[in-house]
């Protein structure tokens, strides 16, 4: 599902490097990515998800090499192929929740919205609880509601991909389970894979694995 050989990537400027040899996800597994902060978490799920171009090295997801992709398809690969939930949730306060989850459709001509597509956002926001919120504005939602929304968001284009940096950094304990547990069970009613970064090690047990990227991170000088 997921491949990565020699990758290595810095920030100009920065003394951050990042480096990685190889890196195996299989399909339907469950990571998470843990570590200090500014070890390379984020960096490391962003080059996963085609956000950001290594130096070097090959990233292929299903095959897809996404290292060498113009920036126009690296976009329309990953709207249709990956999800992604952000740590700030990132939803547009001037659109209501329903309009939030189907925000990938009007970002790009690469999906086609249809009688499906409708089906498809009621049984997730059925199954997440929040269809009773679908003509509500973020705002006045609850951090843990704010998150399924985002989390039904990435869902919608059915993606073999699901990644979430710090999903549960802003909840507190119980609803970070909650949501954790959301996650696992849409990831695999989906038939995803799912990725995570997370600095809650209370939660590890729930996932098939768990890499330390601090071991692929170092500082030079700049």
């Amino acid at each position: 599902m997921i491949t990565l050989r020699d990758v290595a990537f810095h920030y100009p400027g920065g003394p951050f490097r990042l480096q990685v040899p190889a890196l195996d996800v299989a399909s339907g597994e469950k990571v998470a990515l843990i570590g200090p902060s500014g070890s390379g978490k984020t960096s490391l799920l962003s080059i996963v998800c085609g956000l950001l171009r290594p130096d070097r090295g090959s990233v292929q997801i299903d095959g897809e090499e996404l290292a060498t992709l113009s920036e126009a398809r690296r976009r329309a690969f990953r709207i249709r192929r990956i999800g992604f939930v952000f740590q700030e949730f990132e939803l547009l306060e001037y659109l209501t929740v329903r309009e939030n989850i189907l925000l990938p459709y009007r970002l790009t001509d690469a999906l086609t919205r249809t009688a499906q597509t409708d089906a498809t956002l009621a049984e997730l926001a059925r199954t997440t609880g929040i269809h009773d919120k679908l003509k509500r504005y973020p705002r006045t939602l609850s951090q843990g509601e704010k998150q399924r929304v985002a989390i039904c968001r990435a869902l919608m284009t059915g993606p073999a991909v699901l990644a979430a940096d710090e999903p549960t950094g802003n909840l507190d304990p119980a609803t970070a389970r909650d949501v954790l547990s959301l996650l696992m069970r849409q990831t695999e009613a989906h038939g995803a894979t799912l990725i995570v970064v997370t600095h809650n090690h209370a939660l590890l047990e729930s996932f098939d694995r768990v890499i330390e990227v601090a071991s692929w991170s170092q500082e030079t000088a700049a």
